[in-house]
């Protein structure tokens, strides 16, 4: 799962209202297959770039961002770690500042659910 998140600089976008310095998920992109949600595609690295890279020319915004950790290590590759391999298909990951996974999701699902309570904590 690839997601496209902005800094809101404070405003009306995609008829809402968000305040400043909020994070907006955008875009996403996914390699669930569409029947069977628990699976991936199993594609290779430059096909996920381009598509990557893709949603990213739509926005108009550069192919970066962070990922977990783990792709950066070198399992002993000849092609080097996973996001070496992803830097040389255009798309650029630096490692995500992070906790453990338990809390990231929490985090993740607290964002989403607060999504949008600005504008009903205005309205109130």
């Amino acid at each position: 799962m690839t997601y496209l998140v902005a800094k809101s600089p404070g405003g009306g976008a995609f008829g809402k209202y968000y305040s400043r310095d909020s994070l907006v998920l955008v875009d996403e992109f996914s390699t669930a297959l569409p029947d069977q949600p628990h699976k991936g595609t199993n594609w290779i690295i430059p096909i996920l770039s381009e598509e990557i890279t893709a949603m990213c020319k739509d926005w108009e915004v550069r192919s970066e961002g962070c990922a977990d950790d783990a792709i950066f290590s070198r399992t002993g590759s000849v092609s080097g770690s996973i996001a070496e391999e992803f830097a040389r298909s255009g798309v650029i990951f630096h490692p995500a500042k992070k906790a453990d996974r338990l809390t990231g999701w929490t985090i993740m699902r607290r964002l989403l659910a607060d999504a949008g309570g600005c504008l009903a904590s205005i309205r109130n």
